[in-house]
């Protein structure tokens, strides 16, 4: 084991037990990248030359000003930096402007990311006197309304004889995230991570974040959103490409809990964000997360190529409603049913997680009726009542103890979460003590059961003594009225 494996195992048990001594798990924002579209012509160089290219986007924290790379007319040699503004986020960019040549030359100058407070800029660059391949480099100014200057290679606590790209400064300026294709990779580019105590020294130590994040595919251009606990990166733009993909490179997410815990499992954006069609079977690569996400509306930036165009594009973020695990809007049958299938399948689905637990299970179910949906066990035509019309469209559908696995849904009699209907699922109904009682939240108090409600439980229960069926412990209810 060299030195840069014991100091990342170090960093782990570290952030192991830091991450430990946290009671509360952070929760996971939920919701969609949707409303995807091109920036549009004052960014995209559309009619430029055939060799227009912009891609590698940086957005300023207010959103008003975009740095991005382009390789269209007008530049100083290769790839240049080039930058748009506009005096309000709902406006669109504003013709796009050379950084000039304190900053570009005529090598490439590629891969901007702009610091919090708008007055570092970090990029990568081929230019002559580096440490080999693309390095990284800083470009200051004193304000945010003078031009930058003063541009410093990075050193050799970052920089190497091989290639470092795709820096992404974290809020505090205290963290750089880049991706290089050093001898200790995973295979191809991977994500490191440098640090400094201050923001008036320089980088060091940079560590490898490891096979959570990094594979043998490339990983690149990561974009760590403000609060440090998410971070998006992406395929490289040649194959291989990371498995489970949509097509050609695509965007991806790691979350964790803490900022000093490592990054749990990579899940694609299409998958972390409901109902998203960001990711497609072309090209979208280099993500960049808003400084203000997860806000609705917030922006997620990156690069698509669906028409042979390199152009950026933007999605925009819109909060799930906690329990709309469709992303629908309405909590209905259709969620109720994907928890079930979750409960039942013990799956580790984040999403169905409503209870922060890391499990998925009878108080998730509980939290969505009660809490979320506002109604009770047994309502099976989710009208906000159970009542005898939950008994005739449920025994309508001829699948109680029909001998058929797991063939039943929330409208069909499965209240319990084990995809069957029989009397297990109404042993869970009359257990929560709504049967003809109204609507849940008209109540300040669940309501003593009728002698009725205690004769069918009875005949029930006793019906369940002859055969096995998921029951809830009625001494240590995991249901919280």
């Amino acid at each position: 084991m060299n030195l840069q494996q014991v100091g990342f195992v170090l960093f782990l048990v570290v952030a192991c037990f830091l991450a430990s001594r946290d009671e509360a798990r952070c929760e996971i924002p939920r919701g969609s990248f949707a409303d995807v579209k091109r920036l549009g012509p004052t960014v995209s160089a559309e009619g430029m030359g055939e060799a227009a290219v912009d891609t590698l986007q940086t957005v300023s924290a207010d959103g008003l000003t975009i740095y991005f790379t382009s390789f269209r007319d007008g530049g100083y040699g290769g790839a240049d930096l080039w930058q748009a503004k506009r005096s309000s986020i709902s406006e669109p960019f504003g013709p796009a402007m050379n950084l000039g040549p304190e900053i570009n030359t005529a090598d490439f100058e590629n891969f901007p990311n702009i610091s919090s407070d708008g007055r570092t800029l970090y990029f990568a660059s081929t230019r002559a006197a580096g440490q080999g391949g693309f390095d990284l480099y800083q470009a200051t100014r004193p304000t945010i309304d003078d031009s930058f200057g003063n541009v410093m290679n990075l050193g050799p606590g970052v920089n190497t004889s091989f290639v470092e790209r795709g820096p992404n400064i974290s809020n505090n300026g205290l963290m750089l995230y880049f991706t290089s294709n050093r001898t200790d990779t995973e295979g191809g580019d991977d994500i490191y991570m440098a640090t400094r105590s201050d923001v008036s020294e320089p980088f060091e130590n940079p560590i490898n974040l490891g096979p959570g994040i990094n594979s043998p595919t490339d990983e690149f251009v990561p974009s760590v959103a403000s609060d440090g606990l998410t971070m998006f990166f992406s395929d490289f733009v040649r194959s291989p490409f990371r498995p489970g993909g949509k097509g050609d490179s695509d965007i991806w997410v790691a979350v964790r809990d803490a900022i000093n815990a490592p990054f749990g499992d990579v899940v694609n954006l299409n998958d972390f964000s409901l109902n998203s069609n960001v990711n497609t079977v072309f090209r979208e690569n280099a993500p960049f997360i808003s400084q203000d996400w997860p806000a609705s509306g917030s922006k997620l930036y990156f690069s698509s190529q669906p028409d042979g165009n390199v152009d950026i594009w933007q999605a925009t973020w819109f909060p799930e409603k906690q329990g709309d695990f469709d992303g629908y809007g309405e909590l209905d049958s259709d969620d109720i049913n994907r928890l079930l299938q979750g409960i039942a399948n013990e799956t580790n689905d984040v999403r169905l997680d409503l209870t922060n637990d890391n499990l998925v299970n009878d108080a998730d179910l509980a939290t969505w009726i009660r809490k979320l949906r506002k109604t009770w066990f047994g309502d099976a035509n989710l009208d906000g009542v159970f009542d005898s019309t939950d008994f005739v469209q449920v025994f309508q559908t001829d699948e109680y103890e029909d001998g058929i696995d797991a063939n039943s849904t929330w409208e069909t009699g499965d209240w319990n979460g084990d995809l069957e209907f029989d009397s297990g699922d109404f042993v869970m109904a009359f257990q929560d003590g709504g049967y003809e009682n109204g609507p849940r939240n008209a109540l300040n108090a669940v309501p003593e059961p009728s002698s009725s409600m205690l004769l069918l439980l009875g005949l029930f229960g006793c019906a369940a003594s002859r055969r096995n069926f998921r029951q809830v412990n009625l001494v240590d209810d995991p249901f919280p009225k």
